[in-house]
């Protein structure tokens, strides 16, 4: 479905955004999502001014340095049994897939390099299936190998075409765990109206709500498991730049809950975007030394937040 934004509307978020207001980032956000059908959905009145709570977060584990040194961290998500899975390298086809367990005491490296069973010519993306299992796609084979945490190879699941180049197409795809089912949402972002679904039982395909091609307010959205909504708003300093690469600054995180209801506003030197967000408050966050070393650091969400 397109969406068509009155100029006037377009003019008044952008003027807000640029004087800040937790109802930035939310006030076209239902607009993109539901495309049309906002005549159906109930309207939550936020705040006009930014919120900031105190937040003291208990660190629980982190993952990097001199025990297990980290290249560059492409990916994260968490398990339903709160496993962490780390996509970790400079490239897909130097990417490992590891598994971070038990609070972090536990790390197994998920396959290794190669063209065997349980090996990954290319690694791009994966996806965490239930508690203690995880899809990982190989362009090489073309297809999904499902591990468990503890490392070992369950299966392999083809991904449909015939040979490399089928799974070089692939690569476009977006996968995203299907926690409700046990399986699997692909999307393929090249025409953005098709989500595919596979489980053990089930597989289809369904078109949906096409969304505007330009949503500058709105870098970047998350979904807890308790059904909070991390929302990423774009800085204002860079809103109108058309070259930010060099310098820039990620903006504010709006917190909300699934009622609509507004918690609060994160300076993102205090509590940056997370990485991903698990069950019982897990929250990982990407941190840089001066060398640009990454460390993954997992902490606890107070109940408040989750």
């Amino acid at each position: 479905m397109e969406l068509s934004l009155n100029k006037g509307a377009v003019d008044s978020v952008l003027e807000r955004t640029l004087h800040g207001g937790a109802a930035v980032a939310m006030a076209l956000l239902p607009a993109v999502l539901l495309a049309g059908a906002l005549d159906a959905q109930e309207v939550v009145d936020l705040p006009e001014e930014d919120q900031f709570p105190v937040l003291d977060l208990d660190e629980v584990y982190r993952v990097g340095g001199s025990d297990l040194l980290l290249s560059r961290v492409r990916k994260a998500e968490f398990g339903g049994d709160g496993t962490l899975y780390i996509l970790d390298g400079n490239s897909a086809s130097s990417a490992r897939l590891l598994a971070i367990r038990d609070d972090g005491q536990t790390a197994v490296q998920l396959g290794e390099p190669g063209d065997g069973p349980g090996e990954f010519s290319g690694l791009p993306h994966f996806a965490p299936l239930g508690d203690r299992h995880v899809a990982a796609f190989d362009w090489g084979q073309n297809a999904y190998l499902v591990f468990s945490s503890d490392g070992a190879l369950v299966r392999t699941v083809g991904a449909g075409g015939d040979g490399r180049v089928a799974g070089l197409g692939n690569l476009a795809r977006v996968v995203r765990p299907d926690r409700a089912r046990n399986g699997l949402l692909m999307v393929n972002p090249l025409n953005r109206t098709t989500v595919s679904r596979g489980s053990a039982g089930e597989s289809g395909r369904a078109a949906i709500l096409r969304y505007y091609h330009e949503v500058p307010v709105v870098e970047g959205v998350k979904a807890g498991w308790d059904r909070s909504v991390w929302v990423q708003r774009r800085n204002p300093a860079h809103l109108l730049s058309a070259n930010i690469v060099d310098d820039y600054v990620p903006g504010p995180v709006d917190l909300l809950l699934a009622t609509g209801d507004y918690v609060g506003t994160f300076d993102p030197s205090d509590l940056p975007m997370p990485m991903a967000l698990g069950p019982d408050g897990l929250a990982a966050f990407l941190e840089l030394d001066a060398l640009e070393v990454p460390t993954v650091v997992v902490r606890r969400l107070p109940t408040e937040l989750r």
